[in-house]
C-alpha cells in the first residue's frame, strides 16, 4: 500500500467500518479437517467466568422452582380447604331447607356454628340465617 502513514491508516478505518457496516460481506470461516492438529484444550484454555454464571443461573432457577412447588402446596391446601368449606355450606343450605344430612361431617347444628363464628368474632346467628336463605 502507497501513501503515508495518516492515508494508510484512514484507508484502513474505512476498510474496516465497510467491512462491519456492510451485511453483504461474507467474512471466510476457518475449520480444521485434521483434528489432531488443533493444539490440546485444556482447564487453563477454559472460561471460569462463564461457568460461575451458568453455575448461579441454575441455583436460581432451582430456588424459583422450589418456591413455586411450596406456593403450589399451599395452594392445594387452601383449595381443599375451600371445598369442604363448600360442602359444609350447601349442607347446611339443605338443613335450613328441612332436608337433613346424614353425614356425620356435617351434622353440627346451626345453633353450633352460630356459638363457633361468635366465640372467633364471626358471623352472627342473624348473618348466618340470611346467608343460607
Amino acid at each position: 500500500m502507497k501513501g503515508s502513514e495518516s492515508e494508510l491508516r484512514t484507508r484502513t478505518l474505512l476498510n474496516t467500518a465497510k467491512v462491519f457496516l456492510d451485511p453483504s460481506v461474507i467474512l471466510p470461516s476457518f475449520c480444521a479437517v485434521n483434528l489432531n492438529r488443533l493444539p490440546p484444550v485444556d482447564a487453563d484454555h477454559v472460561d471460569v467466568s462463564a461457568i460461575l454464571a451458568k453455575v448461579f443461573a441454575l441455583r436460581q432457577e432451582i430456588r424459583w422452582m422450589s418456591q413455586l412447588r411450596e406456593e403450589l402446596s399451599a395452594l392445594k391446601v387452601q383449595v381443599q380447604a375451600a371445598s369442604e368449606l363448600r360442602d359444609e355450606v350447601l349442607a347446611l343450605r339443605s338443613m335450613l331447607q328441612g332436608g337433613t344430612v346424614s353425614d356425620s361431617k356435617f351434622s353440627r347444628t346451626l345453633v353450633d356454628i352460630a356459638v363457633d363464628a361468635d366465640k372467633s368474632g364471626g358471623t352472627t346467628v342473624c348473618e348466618l340465617t340470611t346467608v343460607f336463605r
